[in-house]
């Protein structure tokens, strides 16, 4: 059967690589090789003055680590255990997020000091060029937005569709305030989860390391169309894929929490690119 040829001049309209979303929060659709990405500034500016720098050179050896651990974390094994856990997440995908979150946990430590310590990074670098992502990972000073940068990386490698948002969470809809957080958005065959890199679930220790899984969140499946409005704040329920948990993700402009949107996650309804 032939098809019909489609029209030269039918134009296709491409997301830009970074959306203004509310308050200062921003979703980035795409990270590229040299890109620098704002993450804060000052509390007074809607411009985020503060920026980190992506140099996929310098993150070689992570991705590195990353692809490794796909490559010896075979789906098929994984998926029995997915199955008997009622964790509704595709295996290889399943793997991937996995594989990213222990290439982290291996490189960040407790570090009483973090927020300090990583501060001094960006402020030593004010004057020159802004830090890359790797001088925070490999100092055991990097934090969420940091963490979800290099996710975001190792997504786009590994063939995962996935967005870094850098917006807010609440973990308890009663509490007034959420805080400045940075995360990852995901579709897998059309169904939305949220991951955060930077909060894996602890299971135990083996050898003196922490054990851990990846934090994935069902979200619902208007999740990008809530927080692409830029007139409103939310935070969205999202629900722990192992328990069933919530946790509210979104964006705000770090002003007292009014918009708190509780719905359920709709898992067979393909969600938005």
């Amino acid at each position: 059967m032939e098809t019909e040829p489609k029209p030269d001049n039918v134009e296709v309209e491409i997301a830009p690589k970074t959306e203004k979303l509310f308050g200062r929060s921003t979703l980035i659709n795409r990270i590229d090789d040299g890109d620098e990405i704002g993450i804060g500034g000052s509390l007074l500016s809607q411009t985020l003055e503060t920026k980190m720098r992506v140099d996929e050179e310098r993150l070689a050896p992570l991705l590195a680590d990353v692809q490794h651990r796909i490559d010896t974390l075979p789906p098929e094994q994984i998926a029995p255990w997915l199955e008997q856990a009622k964790v509704a997440v595709d295996a290889a995908t399943f793997v991937k997020l996995w594989s990213i979150t222990l290439a982290l946990n291996k490189v960040t430590e407790e570090n009483p000091d973090r927020a300090l310590q990583r501060r001094r990074q960006y402020d030593l670098a004010a004057e020159g060029a802004n830090p890359s992502i790797d001088e925070f990972l490999l100092s055991n000073t990097a934090e969420c937005a940091e963490m979800a940068a290099f996710a975001q990386v190792a997504m786009q490698k590994s063939g995962v569709s996935s967005k870094l948002v850098n917006g807010s969470v609440l973990l308890d809809k009663n509490w007034e305030y959420g805080e400045e957080h940075s995360y990852n958005y995901i579709d897998v065959d059309g169904r939305p989860y949220i991951y955060d890199p930077a909060n894996p679930i602890p299971t135990g220790w083996e050898d003196d390391q922490p054990r851990v899984l990846p934090r994935i969140m069902s979200a619902p499946a208007d999740f990008l169309a809530n927080i692409r409005n830029p007139s409103q704040k939310c935070f969205i329920e999202c629900t722990d894929v192992y328990g069933n948990k919530p946790v509210y993700y979104g964006v705000n402009d770090g002003a007292s929490v009014f918009n708190v949107m509780s719905s359920e996650p709709t898992a067979e309804t393909s969600s938005e690119s």
